[in-house]
């Protein structure tokens, strides 16, 4: 290709770039609201009726219980262990929590300070 056809391509390239620049936002506009048409609505009751399915999904293991009425439930640091390492288990055989005497003085002090600022 000699020096007229290469200045002539790029000049075409040039010119198609600067065109480009130009209606990209209307291309991208006409784009979108096309999409958005064709989206489905959501109204309350449908948005209702998704939350109550992800709250069927959502795992709540039973209360931990001392004895007695699942009403009397008492939560012992022991309990909450025993537990959270079956859990943790059965999930994959994680190794087993150990207690900390640091962690406990901690939630210790979260606790009592939720309870007097609640």
């Amino acid at each position: 290709m000699d020096k007229k056809g290469k200045i002539i391509t790029l000049s075409i390239i040039l010119l198609d770039i600067m065109f480009g620049l130009l209606v990209r936002n209307s291309i991208a506009d006409f784009y979108y609201s096309q999409r958005i048409k064709n989206l489905p609505t959501l109204d309350r009751a449908d948005f209702k009726n998704i939350v109550k399915e992800i709250k069927k999904e959502i795992f709540t293991p039973a209360p931990l219980n001392v004895g007695g009425e699942e009403r009397d439930t008492f939560l012992t640091r022991s309990k909450v262990n025993a537990q959270t390492n079956i859990q943790r288990y059965n999930n994959g055989i994680l190794p087993p929590l150990i207690e900390n005497k640091k962690l406990n003085a901690a939630a210790q002090a979260k606790a009592e300070d939720m309870f007097k600022n609640q």
